[in-house]
Formats: structure tokens, C-alpha cells, sequence
């Protein structure tokens, strides 16, 4: 049921969800939206279920391993730039920024750790997963990793959009960066959004808004971490507040959250069932702005390994 992503020696499933700043909305879970009707489907429930079993037991055997020498994963990831001759149709350097902020934060080398928490300094994990633009396309011929489509299609982006483009997910990472998200209205925003696993292999992937596609891209301060976000969902993890109040992410070194958090706010607290926690505001998983985000925890760090195992 899981599907796989090759990634050199390694392999990954995707799964998905929306990052969203204090001005956005997140739609993954919009009952409204047509392309989240898989997550009612029992193969989809059937999948997630197989997932979290094995990444139970991933977890319980490698908490009796003596920790070595990590090997970094090397994942193929393809830019489908989908646009109407507009400033959607971004340049090679901002994808090439883009990926060079997703490693950082996915080797964590990116500069601003120094910014955490001291709370939860001993929390952060190294995932040491690279991202590399692919150099051969599906037919076998030489590739820089980046198509360009035209299409109208760009704008309010759905799964109808990721049709004009695909490469195989069992080979490739995609992402298809267009000018707006389906649910961008009424002021509000979606940066971006990807699919759980067990969705179809046909729409596996990363919409994201080209406003985020970079590390200085757009108005948002999201120093190209919306995408580290996404990569996060399709590397099993949950938003870091379960996304209801006081809700589960299903990993233990993260704090319990009362909601979303947006901007940067300074020693938040929450209190869930008794006990106050100061907010993890530092972590990719919530919606607080990309200027202050810098880590995944040991825990998420272990269901995104088990991913990487699955």
C-alpha cells in the first residue's frame, strides 16, 4: 500500500499537507477541497495504518542501537515550473536557492540554529538528507531537473494542474511551483500542499506558490521553508500542534500546542491537560514564520528515518 520513492540507496514515501504563515490557510485538510476525498478511502486509512506500524517498531529498534556513523540519503527531486508567462515562471537560481536551503535545514548546517530554544537545544536532530536536482529525466536523457509548462492551469492549482507534468514518484521528488493554490481566496494564502501516502502515484508531490520558491522569494520572511515544511509531511510527520488544540503529532520530544502559532512570537506557552510547556516555536512542523524556524527533533527525526528505512 505505502508507496516508494527511490532515493539512492534509500526510499521514501510521500505524504502531504499545507504550511501556512499567520496570513495563509492551510487546505490539506479541507473537507470542501475535491483533491482531499482520498483521505476518506479505506486504502488510503489502510496505508497510513501499515506506515505507523512499521515506524512503531522502526522507533522500538532503534532506541536499543547504539548510535554510528549516518548515511546521507540522496533524494532526485524535479521542479515542474507551471506558468502563463508570468513571474510564476521563476528562475533557475531561485530553484537553486530553494534546494540549497532545503539541505541546510535537512543537514541542519543552516546558520540560524544558534537561535534556538536552549530548552531544547539537546531536541534537534541532524536528518542528513540532500536533495539534488535529477540528471536524467524518465526517458533517460540528460536533464537539468527543471521543466517549464504552459498553462492557464498555473493558477488556483489542484491535482488537475500536477497532470501536465509528472515524472515517476518511484524515481523522482516532485514539485510543480505555480502562481496559486487552490483555496487562495478571501485574502488568505495556501504556500503550499502535498498528498499523504497512500494517495495516488499520479499526484505525489509539492504544489508550491512560486511567492515561497527561494530563500529570499516574496513578501512572506519563509526563507524557502515552506518547502521544508511540505518535505516534512511527505516524510511523515504531523503539524506540531496535531492539528487541533492540544493535539497529538505523534512524537514524544515535541511539546503539546494549543493551536498554530504565526510571526515569531517570544516564550509562548500552552496548557494541555494540566501542564504548561513553553512552544516549539523553532520548529518546522508549526506555522510560525520561516525566520525563526531551524529544527526537527530527535523524534520526528526518527519517523522521518523510518520512512527512509520503510
Amino acid at each position: 500500500m505505502i508507496k516508494k520513492l527511490l532515493v539512492s540507496l534509500a526510499l521514501i514515501c510521500s505524504i502531504s499537507s499545507v504550511f501556512a504563515q499567520s496570513h495563509t490557510v492551510c487546505g490539506s485538510n479541507d473537507p470542501a477541497n475535491p483533491d482531499n476525498a482520498y483521505l476518506q478511502s479505506a486504502d488510503f486509512i489502510k496505508a497510513q495504518e501499515q506506515l505507523e506500524e512499521f515506524t512503531r517498531k522502526y522507533a522500538a529498534a532503534q532506541s536499543s542501537k547504539r548510535s554510528g556513523a549516518a548515511n546521507t540519503k540522496i533524494i532526485p527531486i524535479v521542479f515542474h515550473v507551471i506558468h502563463n508567462y508570468g513571474p510564476e515562471n521563476i528562475s533557475k537560481k531561485a530553484i537553486l536557492d530553494q534546494i540549497e536551503a532545503l539541505n541546510l535545514d535537512f543537514k541542519r548546517l543552516n546558520a540560524d540554529t544558534g537561535k534556538l530554544n536552549p530548552l531544547y537545544k539537546d531536541r534537534a536532530a541532524n536528518p542528513d538528507v540532500e536533495f539534488r536536482l535529477a540528471q536524467i529525466d524518465p526517458n533517460g536523457k540528460c536533464t537539468d531537473g527543471i521543466v517549464r509548462v504552459v498553462s492557464k492551469l498555473t493558477y488556483d492549482a489542484s491535482d488537475k494542474t500536477k497532470a501536465l507534468s509528472f515524472w515517476p514518484a518511484d524515481k523522482y521528488f516532485n514539485v510543480w511551483v505555480v502562481n496559486g493554490i487552490e483555496g487562495s481566496e478571501g485574502g488568505n494564502i495556501v504556500l503550499g500542499r502535498s498528498q499523504f501516502p497512500g494517495g495516488a502515484n499520479a499526484t505525489d508531490g509539492v504544489l508550491l506558490n512560486y511567492q515561497v520558491c527561494g530563500k529570499d522569494a516574496g513578501p512572506f520572511n519563509n526563507y524557502g521553508r515552506t518547502l521544508t515544511h511540505e518535505v516534512g509531511h511527505s516524510l511523515n510527520l504531523r503539524h506540531i500542534w496535531g492539528d487541533q488544540a492540544c493535539g497529538n503529532d505523534q512524537v514524544n520530544d515535541t511539546p503539546v500546542h494549543t493551536g498554530a502559532n504565526s510571526g515569531c512570537p517570544s516564550g509562548k506557552k500552552s496548557t494541555c491537560n494540566g501542564t504548561t510547556t513553553e512552544d516549539m516555536i523553532e520548529n518546522y512542523m508549526d506555522y510560525s514564520d520561516g525566520s525563526c524556524q531551524n529544527m526537527f527533533s530527535n523524534g520526528q527525526n526518527t519517523r522521518m528515518q523510518a520512512v527512509l528505512s520503510s
